[in-house]
């Protein structure tokens, strides 16, 4: 007994040494690694020691490349009188950001995803509206053009328009269409739009049904769900915001 708890102990103060060893070689580098902090201010050199530090306590594997490139831009940056809290905010919040990555940035929707995103916000739209129309009618005849046929097929068409305009009016796309190109593209969505309520109008309301306002209210609920899920599963931003990233 008393020779296995010998060997234990050994063993144990064995790892405790080779765990120290590792820490001081840690702490070495890293101190190393931060006199190549000089001319930073001490604020800035605070700040970018507790990083460097923290990322080292993480094992990220870039983290002397990651420093480095912070490091030049405080540089630049501190001539101006910025400081690295108001430049990154604070280190937890630094460090966090660098270990989840880049944030994946927001694509240029295509036409078909421009056209269902338009077409779920129509649907939504018309069904409230549908909804405010049977609660406050007095009879089915007031909201004869609230059938679900009229519901769906103006939706489709609404969202295409639309997906078309937008997508035909951001940042380099008018230019290569053309205007004359466009309005007539747009035109030719109006009268297939007109045509389109034309053809439902002649669709018997046995066929095409008018729901009770409590159903339309909850397809405007389920419509606008589904949208916000497919645009943040299909990480596309409205056309007014990538104009505006476009810009800046």
């Amino acid at each position: 007994m008393a020779e296995e708890k010998t060997v234990r102990e050994k063993n144990q103060e064995a790892a405790k040494k080779q765990a120290e060893a590792v820490s001081q070689q840690k702490n070495k580098q890293i101190m190393e690694f931060n006199e190549k902090f000089e001319g930073l201010t001490k604020r800035n050199q605070d700040y970018m020691f507790h990083l460097n530090k923290a990322l080292a306590e993480k094992n990220y594997a870039e983290r002397e490349k990651v420093v480095s490139e912070m490091y030049n831009e405080l540089m630049e940056k501190q001539k101006q009188g910025v400081v690295a809290n108001k430049l990154y905010g604070t280190v937890n919040e630094k460090v966090e950001a660098i270990l989840a990555g880049p944030k994946k940035e927001p694509k240029m929707p295509t036409l078909w995803e421009l056209s269902l995103d338009n077409g779920l916000m129509m649907l939504a739209l018309f069904c409230i509206m549908y909804a405010f129309l049977g609660m406050f009618s007095k009879s089915n005849q007031n909201a004869a053009n609230g059938g679900i046929i009229t519901l769906i097929v103006t939706s489709i068409v609404a969202g295409v328009g639309l997906g078309y305009f937008y997508r035909a009016m951001m940042p380099g796309q008018s230019k290569r269409r053309g205007w004359l190109n466009i309005i007539f593209m747009i035109a030719i969505l109006m009268v297939v739009w007109v045509a389109a309520f034309g053809i439902v109008a002649i669709i018997p309301p046995t066929i095409n049904v008018v729901l009770p306002p409590l159903a339309y209210a909850v397809l405007a609920v389920v419509a606008y769900g589904i949208r916000w899920y497919l645009k943040k599963k299909l990480n596309f931003i409205s056309p007014a915001d990538f104009r505006r990233n476009n810009q800046n």
